[in-house]
Formats: C-alpha cells, sequence, structure tokens
C-alpha cells in the first residue's frame, strides 16, 4: 500500500490533508467518488468489485485548466549565462497535477485529476506554430530545492552551449509527450539535458532516470497506448 500521499490505496478509502478532502466509499452497489477542495466538489458514482484499489499518482502538468494545454512552459525568475562551450546543472520546480485512478481486473481509469499549484496558461511561439502551455515561475536552484510534493516538482536540467558565444537562457518548455515523471514518498522529479544554441534551447531530451534511487515512473497519459486522456473543455478561465 501508499506509502506517503502517492501509491495504491485498498477500498473504501478517505485521506485528508488541508485544502483537500478525497475519499472513496459504499454506495449502494458501488462506490461515491469524492474531491472537496476549497469550494470545489466532484462526486462520481463508479462501480467496482470487492478487490478493486485506487491510485494517486503524478501525471504530466499540461491537463488544468481546462486539458488546453500541449506543453509546460517553465520561466526563470532570473536569466542563467552560460559561457561558449560551456555547462551548466541547474534545479527548477514545476507543478504537480494528481491523478485519481481506479483498477478493476487489470485496468485501470483515470476519474479525476486535480492540482494544490497555481494554474495559469500562456501562449508560446508565433501564431502558425505556437502552443498553448501550462505556465509556471521557478526560481535557480544549485541543488535540489525543498518542495511540497502534492504541490511541486523538481526537475534537474542540464545544459550544454555548443555555440562560441555566450547564452542567456530564460525559459524551457517540454511537449506533454515528453514529461517523465518518477515519484518517491517524499519528491516528485523529472531530468532533462538540453542543448543551447543562439540563445535558445535547441535540442531537449527528458531521461527516464529518477533524480534520486528508489523513486519510481509515474504513469503517463500522453504516451502512445497510455491511459485516456481527460476530454478536453472549450472554455477555460485563465489568469
Amino acid at each position: 500500500m501508499a506509502k506517503g500521499f502517492y501509491g495504491t490505496y485498498r477500498l473504501p478509502f478517505a485521506l485528508e490533508i488541508p485544502g483537500l478532502k478525497l475519499s472513496l466509499a459504499p454506495e449502494g452497489d458501488g462506490f461515491l467518488y469524492r474531491r472537496v477542495q476549497g469550494d470545489e466538489c466532484v462526486e462520481k458514482l463508479i462501480f467496482l468489485g470487492e478487490r478493486a484499489t485506487v491510485k494517486l499518482l503524478p501525471v504530466e502538468p499540461v491537463n488544468l485548466p481546462g486539458g488546453l494545454a500541449q506543453q509546460l512552459h517553465i520561466s526563470f525568475k532570473k536569466p542563467l549565462l552560460l559561457p561558449p562551450r560551456g555547462n551548466a546543472l541547474v534545479y527548477l520546480v514545476f507543478p504537480v497535477e494528481v491523478g485519481v485512478f481506479v483498477k478493476a481486473g487489470t485496468l485501470y481509469k483515470v476519474v479525476d485529476i486535480f492540482t494544490l499549484a497555481r494554474q495559469k496558461l500562456t501562449f508560446v511561439g508565433d501564431f502558425e506554430k505556437g502552443r498553448v502551455s501550462k505556465y509556471y515561475e521557478s526560481d535557480l536552484h544549485t541543488e535540489i530545492p525543498p518542495v511540497s510534493p502534492l504541490k511541486e516538482g523538481v526537475l534537474r536540467l542540464r545544459l550544454r552551449n555548443r555555440s562560441g558565444e555566450w547564452q542567456n537562457v530564460e525559459r524551457v518548455s517540454i511537449p506533454a509527450e515528453d514529461i517523465k515523471i518518477f515519484y518517491g514518498p517524499n519528491l516528485v522529479s523529472m531530468t532533462a539535458e538540453g542543448v543551447m544554441m543562439k540563445g535558445e534551447i535547441v535540442k531537449l531530451e527528458v531521461k527516464e532516470t529518477p533524480l534520486k534511487r528508489g523513486m519510481k515512473p509515474s504513469a503517463e497519459l500522453y504516451r502512445p497506448g497510455a491511459f485516456k486522456k481527460m476530454t478536453k473543455k472549450l472554455l477555460v478561465e485563465v489568469e
């Protein structure tokens, strides 16, 4: 069963932390899923067998708000300067979104996605080739920063300047389908490497490597054959 917040829980299930209540309780022949978060209350009636389980896992942080984002965009609070042919290793924070999965037999179904992090969308790029992006700001850290694993994760980013000029780096964008998240009892993480040319990261590779030993790969909603993504809504309120 779960160690920390993330992992597998048996039914009936109830969990409460400041600002959030989750439960999956018997209701007739089924189970009533309920999430109470601030003024929001989400309820779903789910029919499950006695041996069904529920999983709480971090998922790609692009589903909220509204399921419109195509990538995660992290803006640095201060620029990073890379000398010619230089390298840098920094740590950034990113917003965490949590998927609620139920399992019946061998099949999983995502029934809810929520976040405790601030939600904001932005548009990155020109009109024809740009992408709607989940926007988040992060300080630059030279070591793993302390975070709440229910709200923020840590991205370890190694940058390599392959040009003969100084490079000024102010942001990084990761397409939804490239995001690979790992989790442990007290940490959610990603690792990536980028190559710099002319002030831009021209090649970014997200590694299938945990930030710390013992961390587990999380669910991927955007890879081929993965859990079916939540239906996108056409209207969304953006800050």
